[in-house]
């Protein structure tokens, strides 16, 4: 063709455009633009006039879409696409014909390759795919799927094509499904949402779901995950939780019968032995009384070790922070355990750091536990030499000011740990080394300790080597500085008794020994005492004599204690008697909201009678007696001032200053010191009252009576100072 205007515009055309001429039953190759001869090299180098059927021998349908579109004088898009072979690689296109007259045809030629690569790449990854994916039309009929729709389900794919989405769907599961397809034809993306899919045996699968949408094609993009195994997982998980929160209620209550059926024997045992040793005169009762007291609480420290294991394990101990003394606290604990350091000649060192802080905010009762059983188990481990207790500081990480990390250590010269049980300290019942099965115990100390220990935030750690000792350390990070004092937790409580003013008390228990040791405490103290055994009892008499206070038990046999307590705070005329709850239940830990409202104190039982009496005079009218000023009057008759004008001066100045060592804490281990340094030159020099005083003082010391100690040693020593 000669160069003109029609061919400028013919080569400028981007699309591959072919005219092909029909002569003798044959279409020739008549004319090809630039396009066309770039897409098909091979047909330029061939040259004009090839007929299509040589050139497009292997896509023998172009050439029958060429003699239809010549036959029928009308345009044709050919269905499906041509694939042709090039050097560079295969192409693929989409031809269209158009008849243009003279027996002349135009074939144009769209290079489609690119699409279908990505729809090649589509089908691999679908045929491929993990995941159930598939397109279905908003209608919910399926346009396409994965292969493993069939191998999750069972369905041929023929089978899902001729029925909808819908029809698959449990029929629980299809209300919540048709809100999601609802929302995907709105615009929304569904993520994780989750249904049951027939499977061809006629059982269901659970499938989780996300999916998408185009909302010009109105098609909907799935993908789908089989997570039966995951629900079954799921469910059976929930199932062992329900067994396990069965079983810790199961648990609870058990704790909870238990904590009853013991604290209550308990409670009368040691309350009356408490009453016993204020009226036994004989020195061998006196020591009778004393064990069966130690003994009742040497149990209820026992069963407190349970039922506090038990409380932590259940995440339900809680912890109180409020401003407390590191020398006092420790001071405490070592009078505590004294006594046992004192049998086995055990010398006892505390050393704090000088940077220690007087006082911090924490919780004095847990640390004390730790400690009491930390030491406790020091001096059960160690049959000579002695324990060693450190404090000391780090700067804390706090970026806020009045914060410090506390070390502690307790180091003690014992028989130690081999390195094969320091992995089994910690744990519940566990005690470690042969002499563990001589020196008795449960093994719930450490246990209990390293829990109280996480609970506080804290961390432990042990260094221990056989024959030589161990070392436990524990570490609180940023722990608050006050420079509030806390001397007032410091002062040694002063023994008190109460006369009650002929008030009205009524007792609610159903154990009638409970009752009794109530009636014997109160009855030399000016009480009006009113008995109940039960609820029925309880709101008649209430009714009737309006009490001042009612003392009343938890576990009851017709109406439990807080029924009792709430029908009396409904009625308007008795709704402001208090009402103290006397529980040996740990049921009640559960029910403290409940009881706050209902009870106005609660009281644990065992009650010790101190205890009890002074909750009593929160609630009603008394008249209160100093016991221990008492105890005082009579010593002072003992400090003999013939016999005080006869000692040394060297002997009294040595008294004075030891007695003026002591501040704030008492030191039992220095009484026992002084006491027994003071018996025996009483003894030497046959000053008989001043050695039976001195007796008395060890007898208190003994007795951890720390405020009869303050005021003995308060008089002791104005007396030695007259004398001086």
């Amino acid at each position: 063709m000669e160069l003109n205007p029609f061919n400028m515009l013919f080569n400028a055309i981007k699309t591959p455009v072919f005219i092909w001429q029909y002569q003798n039953g044959e279409f020739v190759l008549n004319a090809l633009n630039q396009s066309a001869k770039d897409a098909f090299k091979s047909f330029e180098e061939k040259g004009l006039n090839q007929t299509a059927r040589v050139l497009f021998k292997e896509n023998k349908g172009i050439v029958g879409s060429l003699r239809a579109c010549y036959d029928f004088r009308r345009n044709i898009e050919a269905e499906g696409w041509y694939r042709f072979d090039f050097s560079e690689g295969n192409r693929y296109y989409d031809f269209k014909y158009t008849y243009i007259g003279n027996d002349l045809v135009a074939l144009f030629v769209d290079d489609i390759t690119h699409q279908i690569e990505i729809e090649e790449d589509a089908q691999l990854y679908f045929e491929t795919a993990i995941d159930m994916l598939c397109i279905t039309h908003f209608d919910g009929s399926f346009i396409k799927l994965s292969p493993t729709w069939s191998m999750t389900l069972g369905w041929d794919e023929s089978e899902f094509l001729q029925r909808t989405l819908i029809e698959f769907v449990h029929p629980d599961d299809q209300e919540g499904t048709g809100e999601a397809i609802t929302a995907l034809q709105n615009g929304s993306v569904v993520i994780g949402y989750t249904n049951r899919f027939l499977c061809s045996d006629g059982t269901y699968k659970w499938l989780e779901w996300n999916a998408t949408s185009n909302l010009e094609r109105r098609i909907i993009i799935s993908a789908a995950r089989d997570v039966t195994l995951q629900k079954k997982a799921e469910r059976a998980l929930k199932e062992s939780l329900k067994a396990a929160d069965e079983a810790n209620k199961a648990k609870s209550e058990f704790l909870a019968n238990m904590s009853h059926e013991i604290r209550t024997p308990l409670n009368a045992v040691i309350g009356f032995s408490e009453l016993l040793k204020d009226q036994v005169v004989e020195e061998r009762l006196k020591d009778y009384v004393k064990s069966i007291n130690t003994s009742g609480k040497n149990l209820l420290h026992l069963v407190n070790d349970i039922l506090d294991l038990s409380k932590l394990e259940a995440g339900m101990l809680d912890t109180y922070f409020d401003n407390m003394s590191i020398v006092h606290c420790f001071n405490e604990i070592e009078q505590m355990l004294s006594q046992k350091m004192k049998d086995k000649k055990l010398t006892y060192e505390l050393h704090i750091a000088p940077d220690v802080p007087a006082n911090i905010i924490f919780d004095e009762v847990r640390l004390k536990q730790i400690f009491m059983n930390l030491i406790g188990n020091a001096i059960k481990f160690t049959p000579r030499g002695g324990i060693k207790v450190s404090v000391a500081t780090m700067p804390s990480l706090s970026t806020e000011n009045g914060y410090v990390n506390l070390i502690f250590s307790v180091e003690d010269s014992g028989v130690g740990i081999s390195e094969s049980d320091l992995e089994n300290i910690f744990k519940s019942f566990t005690q470690t080394g042969d002499i563990a099965n001589h020196q008795g115990g449960t093994g719930l100390g450490l246990a209990i300790s390293k829990k109280l220990i996480d609970l506080l935030k804290g961390r432990i750690s042990v260094k221990s080597h056989l024959g030589k000792g161990t070392t436990f350390t524990l570490c609180f990070d940023n722990v608050e500085v006050t420079k509030e004092s806390s001397m007032e937790k410091q002062l040694p409580q002063v023994q008190v008794d109460y006369h009650f003013c002929n008030a009205k008390v009524l007792v609610v228990d159903d154990d009638d020994i409970n009752r009794y040791l109530v009636r014997e405490v109160l009855s030399t103290r000016d009480v009006d005492l009113h008995e109940a055994r039960n609820g029925a009892e309880t709101l008649n008499i209430t009714s009737q004599i309006q009490p001042d206070l009612i003392l009343m038990d938890i576990r009851l046999p017709d109406m439990s204690g807080f029924e009792i307590a709430s029908e009396i705070k409904k009625n308007e005329e008795l709704k402001t008697i208090p009402i103290v709850a006397l529980t040996a239940s740990l049921a009640f830990e559960e029910n403290n909201i409940k009881m706050s409202n209902a009870f106005d104190a609660v009281l644990t039982k065992p009650v010790g009678i101190a205890e009890l009496l002074k909750i009593m005079s929160g609630f009603i009218d008394h008249q209160m007696f100093d016991t221990e000023k008492t105890v005082t009057q009579e010593n002072n008759i003992l400090l003999n001032t013939e016999d005080l004008n006869r000692m040394e001066h060297a002997e009294i100045s040595e008294w004075i200053e030891y007695i003026d060592t002591f501040s704030g804490a008492i030191k039992l281990s220095l009484v026992y010191e002084l006491a027994e340094d003071m018996m025996d030159y009483f003894k030497d020099h046959n000053m008989s009252p001043m050695y039976h005083w001195s007796n008395e003082l060890i007898e208190h010391a003994e007795a951890f009576n720390i405020g009869h100690i303050n005021l003995l040693l308060s008089d002791i020593r104005k007396a030695l100072n007259d004398a001086y």
